[in-house]
């Protein structure tokens, strides 16, 4: 009998020992699916095979999309950084999807010591790609963006202890939102268009006011509500104007107010 259970607990021993190597291998090269923290794998990180805490950190996935806002079908490079003190073995997880877990645009491995896995869904570290003797690593691949608003990159991080076990590290995720190009400028002009005042309109006299508080008014344009340009009688200030429409019918008149730095604004006045 004490053979019999000495036996089955070195089988259970052995079965453990292999089952540990293979989640330190399989992780070493690689990160699973679903392990980038996204809100559709119920934020899943590298927790699911690693002890140790899970910590939110700001920054660490970077790009060198414009802050005009990203072009669909357009490439450019995601840049994931972590440093921690200490630490000189790293593995990460990548994907940009929406809430549904659709990725979003094209991932584009650039290097060795990065890979694509799950369809195509994630990039993760390779085997050769988990050193840092400085205590600092870098990752770097493409992405191709889509025809959408805005898209978020989900990323888990591992910092491992070194002490060749699954205890004891620590996770940290992080998050990049990225806007289109068109969106941001429809947002732009939203933003703009409540920032610069007509006043009074309708029109009781023959004057209007206009003021903003974000820029200097450099040039004021009147036409009427065919387009057609009308002689403009403007007094400027900085950010303040006045515009005359002495002469003018009752109507509706379309004032153009270009901005220093911030662009132009349409407005529609009624002169009673």
């Amino acid at each position: 009998m004490k053979q019999s259970l000495l036996f089955a607990s070195l089988i259970f021993f052995a079965g453990s020992v292999i089952l540990n190597l293979s989640i330190l291998t399989a992780n070493s090269s690689g990160a699973p699916s679903g392990r980038a923290g996204a809100p559709a794998e119920s934020g899943a990180t590298c927790t699911g095979c690693h002890g140790g805490t899970n910590t939110f950190l700001s920054g660490l996935i970077t790009s060198n999309i414009p802050v005009t806002g990203f072009v669909p079908g357009q490439t450019y490079t995601i840049t994931a950084t972590i440093n921690r003190p200490g630490v000189t073995k790293y593995g990460f997880s990548i994907s940009p999807q929406n809430n549904s877990g659709t990725l979003m645009g094209t991932l584009i491995n650039t290097s060795s010591e990065t890979q694509l896995v799950g369809m195509n869904k994630y990039i993760t570290h390779t085997s050769s790609g988990t050193n840092a003797p400085s205590a600092t690593k870098t990752w770097t691949f493409d992405w191709t963006a889509p025809t959408a608003d805005s898209v978020v990159f989900y990323g888990a991080f591992l910092a491992a202890n070194g002490n060749s076990t699954t205890s004891g590290d620590n996770t940290f995720t992080s998050q990049l939102k990225v806007y289109s190009q068109t969106y941001l400028s429809v947002q732009h002009q939203e933003w703009l268009d409540k920032s610069v005042f007509f006043y009074p309109n309708p029109v009781i006299s023959n004057y209007i006011n206009i003021r903003t508080d974000i820029d200097k008014i450099t040039d004021i344009r009147l036409y009427d509500c065919n387009g057609r340009p009308l002689k403009t009688n403007a007094s400027v200030q900085g950010n303040i104007a006045e515009v005359q429409l002495n002469g003018l019918q009752a109507g509706i008149y379309f004032v153009q107010v270009t901005l220093q730095s911030h662009g132009m604004v349409h407005k529609k006045v009624i002169k009673w």
